[in-house]
């Protein structure tokens, strides 16, 4: 299913309308992507987005972008910067798992108002090809437990907490598998939270 993203945000006026904007990651030069992901590893922080492999690194994400390049955005700020990568996967029906990952650089609080930004976008703005449809009603997260940071940034994107799904996460570096917490955000729960 691909998406239209609205024409507010193809204009200047996008500047203005949101701090955020997300980009196919695919329709930027892979300079600009491999800076990125490569800022990651030198900051330690890749090892969080791709827990799943021992010690990631640039030939690593090479070949998830090969997999699933379609699905994953880059996030530039309104002075054209880099600042957050994000990956919708897993859909069905209207709803699709939702992985962040921010610049380093960036503060927690400013980390906290982008993945809120980007979810709002995703839910309430985001539309089907050729349709007034929205792409997506909810988003689902999937955040090992102990990525404390993540569990508490997810929480104060706005996301509800569901439960504990044991065992859901592989996090290689230490060759075991532990609990994620599964949380979801939907547009009913944006529309109706001032906060968010």
């Amino acid at each position: 299913m691909e998406y239209v993203l609205p024409s507010i945000l193809d204009t200047k006026q996008a500047v203005t309308a949101y701090e955020f904007r997300p980009i196919p990651l695919l329709a930027l030069p892979r300079p600009q992507v491999e800076d990125y992901f490569r800022t990651l590893g030198v900051a330690n922080t890749l090892r969080f987005r791709f827990s799943d492999l021992v010690n990631p690194n640039w030939e690593d994400v090479c070949e998830v972008i090969q997999r699933m390049g379609k699905s994953m955005y880059l996030v530039k700020d309104i002075n054209d910067k880099i600042v957050a990568e994000f990956a919708l996967e897993s859909s069905t029906g209207k709803a699709a798992q939702i992985h962040f990952s921010t610049h380093p650089t960036i503060s927690w609080p400013k980390a906290v108002r982008l993945c809120r930004e980007i979810a709002q976008q995703i839910l309430l703005r985001w539309r089907e090809s050729g349709e007034g449809v929205p792409y997506l009603c909810t988003l689902v997260g999937l955040t090992p437990l102990s990525n404390r940071a993540a569990c508490i940034t997810v929480l104060k994107t706005g996301f509800k907490k569901v439960g504990v799904i044991p065992n859901a996460c592989k996090i290689a570096r230490h060759n075991r598998y532990e609990g994620a917490m599964l949380s979801v955000l939907t547009a009913e729960d944006v529309i109706n939270n001032e906060e968010l």
